[in-house]
């Protein structure tokens, strides 16, 4: 990905980048006077035939300011799967492959809830039959997921063997496929996966303020809203990542263990795991309600590209150097949606659709 991002400007400069979703016919865009159409793996206009034809500006569906890229309403591909129920919601989402992995419910269970699997753009099938999960993850060839107060897996390797229980305990926040990381009125503690019950937990921070977690390669990430603090899911190395800023609002957090990633307020922002002040480099798409900037619901990390998910309508990409980014579509609802990756495919959902882009090169 580091090569389709290679050669791209904007850095500070206000405005579109002439180059922005085109397609690679520069030559005909510089005849005309536009700035290189030099095409971007976002899809989009032929970016070279305003230039040839006489000096038009390219339209670009993002502006860059400062290094930020802040993208524009982009149309999007219509949906490949929707829940036949006016009820219907479609929850977590997880990639393996390229098979999607989605919780799937109705309000009043006017439709049974599942696990369902979707390969290509088929007719999902059934993988786990009356599960009302969420929090779907894949480690290895073992799907895990959260159902009330229980973590369980299923075997993908056996096309769906019954699920397994592997702990039980109230208010879990977040696992990997080692540690449960739960709370309760006092306490943030870690358990190992598979644990008979909680005699072996190990404390890892007070949970008084905090308002969201993120684990990665072992750490726990917390935030109390003003700043990120970090400690090891053995309960060692606490320190802080993100002073406290009473001008930040540290919401959404994701990690891939080398670099975290936030969503502060409405801005994007990334952040060496041992610490520093976070750099902005992308916003979301415009809010559903009001003429404003949504704020990020998913944040999916792919070495150069970040994809995302907002709470307005859009699902989208951003460059992690902020020279470009763009919107790949809008989702049927005006609240918050959801997205995952697959190894060719960005798929995103809105409140009963599911949508499926290739993802940028």
């Amino acid at each position: 990905m580091s090569a389709a991002l290679s050669g791209c400007g904007g850095g500070d400069d206000e405005g579109p980048l002439a180059n922005a979703g085109g397609t690679t016919d520069g030559g005909a865009g510089g005849a005309g006077g536009t700035a290189g159409n030099a095409g971007s793996a976002a899809g989009g206009t032929a970016g070279g035939g305003a230039g040839a034809g006489g000096g038009g500006a390219a339209s670009a569906p993002f502006t860059v300011r400062n290094g930020v890229c802040k993208p524009r309403s982009e149309p999007g591909p219509e949906p490949i799967y929707e829940i036949d129920s006016v009820f219907g919601h479609v929850g977590s989402m997880v990639g393996s492959g390229d098979t999607l992995y989605f919780a799937e419910s109705a309000d009043f269970d006017d439709i049974p809830p599942r696990i369902a699997r979707l390969e290509a753009a088929g007719t999902p099938t059934t993988l786990v039959a009356g599960a009302h999960a969420r929090q779907l993850r894949i480690f290895g060839a073992t799907l895990y997921y959260l159902e009330d107060d229980t973590l369980k897996s299923v075997d993908l390797a056996t096309n769906g063997a019954a699920p397994v229980e592997l702990n039980t305990v109230a208010n879990i926040l977040a696992y990997d496929d080692q540690h449960v990381v739960y709370k309760d009125e006092t306490n943030i503690y870690s358990v190992a996966v598979g644990a008979a019950d909680l005699t072996g937990a190990v404390t890892l921070h007070a949970a008084d303020s905090i308002v969201s977690v993120a684990i990665g390669n072992g750490i726990l990430y917390l935030s109390n809203g003003d700043g990120v603090a970090r400690v090891g899911l053995d309960g060692t190395g606490a320190a802080a990542v993100v002073p406290d800023d009473d001008f930040s609002d540290i919401g959404l957090m994701v990690s891939d263990g080398t670099s975290l990633y936030l969503d502060d307020d409405d801005q994007l922002q990334v952040v060496a795991v041992g610490g520093g002040s976070p750099r902005t480099f992308g916003l979301a798409g415009p809010d559903a309600l009001f003429d404003d900037t949504a704020e990020f619901a998913n944040i999916l990390p792919a070495g150069d590209i970040i994809y995302w998910a907002d709470d307005g309508e859009s699902y989208g990409w951003s460059a992690l150097d902020g020279s470009r980014c763009g919107i790949l579509g809008t989702h049927n609802g005006i609240f918050e949606g959801g997205a995952a990756l697959t190894n060719s495919y960005l798929y995103a959902h809105g409140e009963e659709t599911i949508y499926r882009v290739d993802r940028v090169e």
